[in-house]
């Protein structure tokens, strides 16, 4: 659903506030999923690790839409105010796009250190071997698109 094998492809188009349409459609069945789970007694953290992750996607994922548009299968940031002959509102709705994307790269961040505290605690409390090859979910930005025109990898803290 949410593509963990994928994580360097979903990652590097998030950087650039591209998101594949099948990540809506996951935020709503993993909503549903976190409203009616029956959960274990006996592993409160990994249930805290799981509520915490998923929270951090569908905080993610609802300030994406705020201001985004799908074109083909990608949504992506609504550029509708430049379509606008002489919009009177232009550097507002520039301004407003800036703090937009600067915001969805703090939740991306936050997603990122809740998804590794999550499998961290999968790997404690059920699969020692979960994500253990891959390792850590990182962030790459490989068209430096945040990072001045580097290709910069980072661990958020």
């Amino acid at each position: 659903m949410l593509k963990f094998e994928k994580w360097p492809w979903f990652v590097d188009h998030a950087v650039r506030n591209l998101v594949h349409e099948d990540f809506v459609d996951a935020q709503g069945v993993l909503n549903r999923k976190l409203l009616g789970a029956i959960w274990p007694e006996k592993k409160p953290e990994l249930k805290t690790s799981i509520i915490e992750f998923l929270d951090a996607f569908d905080h993610y994922m609802s300030h994406f839409l705020s201001n985004a548009e799908l074109r083909q299968s990608f949504l992506c940031r609504d550029l509708t105010y430049k379509r606008v002959r002489n919009n009177p509102d232009y550097y507002k709705f520039k301004e407003n796009e800036a703090r937009w994307s600067d915001i969805n790269f703090l939740l991306l961040c936050n997603y990122t250190n809740k998804l590794n505290a999550f499998a961290s605690a999968v790997r404690k409390f059920s699969n020692p071997m979960y994500f253990r090859i891959s390792g850590k979910f990182l962030i790459e930005d490989k068209q430096g698109y945040r990072f001045g025109g580097e290709n910069t990898i980072i661990r958020p803290q």
